[in-house]
Order: structure tokens, then sequence, then C-alpha cells
């Protein structure tokens, strides 16, 4: 029944993308726009089609090794996946009408109406005074762009300027690998800053910064299945682990809304949450299950790597809201989590000694998060809280200048998210976590407490009335967090097989020993073993949402627009 749900539905839906006439959002509002699909269609979906199989032959010759792999052949496969991930985001956005291609890159991030960072990177004269002057410029309540975001952006455009401006051989080397579509849209900028957009004319170095900015923004976005297969390596297999964060790069919120910077968040959210709870709660910090084997030795040196995953993860946590403070959320789940693990799980799942190892975790983390604050205070004079109590300030200021009606968009937020992320993912998400009343007080329950309450508080907050498409993509994630126990055998969609786990030297290298150990820490010990590795229907599920979702993202790209072109003034 639920396989017919899942396939009947997802149909119904793409009948509903390329048939339907309804709004999308909230008339006099906020919609997003239809596009015209291009012409001739079959022509366009061609390369998508042979660029989404090689993704799956790829993704599917890593599953059937990476329960084998050590450290540096996971390391590998994850890159190579990251890779495909590039690929099906490039392609998909290449086949969406002009000029919501690849040509995207070049007018998304010029113009001021859907961006702003560049052009506001392009006019400083005086990186330590705008910096010094940045609170300032917030209390003056903008509510857009600038106003609702830390300077971030702006200091990683102002670092690829500079970068272009040292070396020309770069910016040669830019412009020669421009694709047609962008190519092709930055003359068009090039002759719109002649006509009246009051933009500074468009040269060369702005070619190579923006499409440098590009590609590294669709590496960030990709990215993201690095930190999503340690943190489901907490309660899964490896193989598990893999095929599911191999659904990310098909979530159609990405593809529609590359480049903006909303798509390289979940690198930072859930780089910071992976390395906080693996950090703060290592597998030799909690009681052993019944049976489980473990090795003094190897929990000492998981041990001593703690305190460099805790002041990473306050790292992370700064460079995140350093660009955006749409990570508040997810350092919300983080602490739903670790009170969880900590506290509220089964008494026999708990941490041991929660309190003291807390207490040193988040000492560690306040360091790594502390440090770059002071450091550009102490440089600058920006005082980085004043600036986030500002960005506060004017985003709730946002409503008094474009009102919107609360219950309309606590109707509609729900639905636009569930489109968004992909509506086969969330309703494995569903259908993997509707689970008898007896587990729910298991350790491996709090990522659906957390991910939940932290959507609940989000949704009924009326924070964010309307684009919650692209607002949202921050916690789409957690879909493919949640999903993963789809694969399990407790919740009547596969067959568990439970091959033995077979153990291997270590090796003797230091470095290849603490990346060992490192692996051994993400993927939380031996309990992962219980979980099933290898099974016909696991594979057949994940390969059924894997199409459904190339199906359901590439007929959103090519027929919602996520941005309004603009027009000369």
């Amino acid at each position: 029944m639920k396989w017919l749900v899942l396939i009947v539905s997802t149909l119904l839906l793409l009948a509903a993308i390329w048939g339907g006439q309804f709004p999308l959002g909230v008339p006099g509002e906020w919609t997003w726009s239809r596009l015209e699909a291009p012409s001739p269609l079959a022509l366009s979906l061609v390369i998508p089609i042979i660029v989404a199989a090689s993704f799956t032959g790829f993704a599917w010759l890593g599953a059937n090794r990476i329960d084998r792999a050590g450290g540096w052949e996971t390391l590998a496969w994850l890159g190579g996946l990251v890779l495909a991930g590039i690929g099906w985001l490039w392609a998909v956005q290449e086949a969406a009408p002009q000029p919501h291609n690849l040509s995207k890159i070049a007018w998304v991030l010029f113009y001021p109406g859907s961006s702003g960072y560049f052009t506001e990177a392009q006019a400083i004269r005086d990186d330590r005074q705008y910096l010094a002057n940045y609170e300032q410029v917030m209390s003056q309540g903008d509510v857009l762009h600038l106003g609702t975001h830390p300077p971030g952006l702006i200091v990683a455009y102002r670092g690829l300027m500079r970068l272009c401006d040292a070396s020309p051989a770069l910016v040669d080397l830019l412009n020669s690998a421009l694709p047609d579509s962008f190519s092709e849209m930055f003359d068009i900028l090039s002759q719109n800053a002649r006509m009246g957009f009051r933009q500074p004319a468009a040269t060369d170095r702005d070619a190579a910064v923006l499409w440098l900015a590009g590609l590294l923004v669709h590496g960030l976005a990709a990215f993201t299945i690095l930190p999503l297969f340690f943190l489901l390596r907490r309660d899964h297999s490896p193989r598990t682990a893999w095929l599911v964060a191999a659904l990310w790069p098909t979530v159609p919120a990405v593809a529609v809304f590359l480049p903006k910077s909303d798509t390289i968040l979940p690198a930072f959210a859930f780089g910071f949450l992976t390395l906080w709870l693996h950090g703060c709660w290592s597998p030799a910090f909690r009681r052993p299950s019944p049976g489980e084997l473990t090795s003094v030795p190897n929990d000492r040196l998981k041990a001593g790597l703690q305190p460099l995953l805790c002041f990473a993860a306050g790292f992370v946590l700064w460079l995140g809201m350093f660009i955006s403070l749409a990570l508040l959320p997810i350092a919300f789940l983080a602490v739903l989590l670790t009170v969880w693990d900590g506290w509220l799980c089964r008494a026999e799942d708990r941490i041991v000694n929660p309190a003291r190892r807390l207490l040193i975790a988040l000492t560690l983390a306040s360091v790594g998060f502390l440090l770059p604050i002071a450091a550009i205070y102490a440089a600058t004079g920006m005082n980085l809280f004043a600036v986030w109590a500002w960005n506060l300030h004017n985003h709730a200021g946002f409503y008094s200048q474009f009102p919107r009606t609360y219950w309309k968009w606590l109707l509609v937020n729900p639905v636009e998210l569930s489109v968004a992320a992909g509506w086969p993912l969330v309703l494995l998400a569903i259908f993997a976590n509707c689970r008898p009343r007896t587990e729910w007080r298991h350790r491996d329950s709090g990522p659906v407490w957390a991910c939940l309450t932290t959507w609940l508080c989000l949704w009924i907050s009326g924070k964010n009335m309307g684009e919650v498409a692209r607002l949202w993509i921050v916690i789409m994630p957690c879909f493919v967090w949640l999903a993963a126990r789809a694969f399990s055998s407790s919740v009547g969609w596969v067959e568990a097989r439970d091959p033995p786990v077979k153990t291997r030297r270590r090796p003797f290298f230091s470095l290849s020993l603490i990346l060992r150990v490192s692996g051994s820490v993400f993927s939380g010990g031996s309990r992962a073993s219980t979980h099933p590795t290898n099974s016909t229907h696991p594979t057949l599920l994940w390969l059924v949402v894997l199409v459904l979702q190339f199906a359901v993202g590439l007929s959103i790209v090519l027929n919602v627009g996520g941005f309004d072109v603009p027009m000369p003034r």
C-alpha cells in the first residue's frame, strides 16, 4: 500500500506541475512564476536523463563497495558522489528555458534586485572601514537582502575579486571555460549597464568573479552530501548512509534556487550539526548495547578527537552565521538532540556522565565560535553580535512593509515545503517514521522529535510567510536524514538481512590510524552494524524514490521560476 501511495501521489503531482494553472503561493502577497517549457521539450530532456542514469549507476557501484571501504576509499567515493551531484544540478538547470538555465548565474548574482552582494562588494574601497561601519549601515533598517544579513557574502566576494585581480591567468582560464548560456547573458548585462541599469560596466574580471562564485556555490550545495553521510552513520550502516545521502542533490529547490546563497547553507548547517553530535556525544561516551564489543584503546583514541570536533563545530557554526542567521533553527535542533541523547531518551540509551561531557563540549565549541568574532572586532571594530541583533530587527520589519496573511501561509507553507524538497523524499521520510509508540523513547527517535519540533516552531511562528521553498532549504536535509529509517525492516518496507561484519587489520601509520578512528567515530561504533546492509527491497525502494525525485526535480525546474528577471529601468 505504501508503494502505491508513493508512486500514485507522485504521478498526480507531476500532472499538476505540467498541467495545473493554480497560483504557486498566495495571490496578491507572493507567488512563484511559471515558465514556458523549452521547445523542443524532448531535446531538453536528453542530457538530464543521461546524467541521471550516470548518477544512478555511480551511486549503485558505490553502494556495493562502501561497506568494505576503508577511510581513504570512503572519502574518495564520497568525493565522486559530490561531483556526480554537481553534474546532475548542472544538467537539470541547463535544461531550463533561457534565462533560467545556467545563464542565471550571471544575472542573479550581478543584479541588486535578486542578490546585491556582488554589487555591494564592488563598491567597497576600504575593506576594514566598510566592516567598521557595517553596524551603522544595518541600523538604517533595510528589510531586504543586505539589511537582514551579516557581511559574510560581501567579504567572500571581496576575496574572489582580490584573487582575480591578483591573477590575470586565472581570469583568462575562467573566461575560457564559460558555457555559452552564461556568456550570452553576460553580454546582455554589459549592454544593460550602458542602457540605464545604473550598474558599473561589466568587465572580463567581473565575468570571472561571477562564474567562480557560481562554481563555488554549486560545489558547496553538493558538498552537503558529506556531512549528511557522516550524520547518518551515527545510526546506520555505510551502505544505507551512502544510498540516502545520494538523494540530496535531487531535492528540487536546490536546482531551482542555485546560485543563491540559500543553497550553500545546508553544508554549513549540517556540517556543524554532524561535528557537534559526534564531538559532544561520541560513541565512546555512550553505554554499549547488549552484546556490543568495545575496545578501550580505540575508545580512548575516539575520545581524543572530541576537542577537535567540538572546536570545529563552533567554528563552522560561526562561519555559517557570518553568512546568514538561517542557521539558528539548526542550532536549536542541535540543542534538542543534545538534551534528548543526554537526558530524555531511555535510560539505557543515554550518554554516560552527560553534564560533565556537555560542559567540556560547550567550552570547546564556544572557543571555536567566539575566537573569529573577537578577531574581527580586534581587526575592524565590528561588533558581530550587534550586527546580528540589527539583522533580526530588520527581518521582523519586513512584514510591516510587505503585509502577509498569517492563516493563509499557515496552510500554504507545508505544501510548498513538501513540493520543494521533493514529494517522494518527504513521503518516504513520513512513512519511515510511523513507528510503534513503544519505540518513541529509543535514542534513534531523537532526530524525529528534534526535526519535527524545529519545523513546527518555524511554521507556527510566522517568521517565513512566503518563499519557504527557498528560505527553508536549510532544513530540507532533515528529510534525507529521517528517510534513512525506511531501509529498516521494522517499518514494513524491507526484509532485513544482516551479513556479518568483517574485521580488518588496523593500519600502523599514524595518519591512516587517525583517519580510520575518525571514520569509526562518525560511524557510531559497532552499533551501526545492527542495521540491515543488504537486501533487494531497500535497493529497489531507493531506486524508485531516486527516479521519482529526478522526475519531480526536472519537472519543477522546467516549469517554475525561482527568480524574477529584471527589466531595464
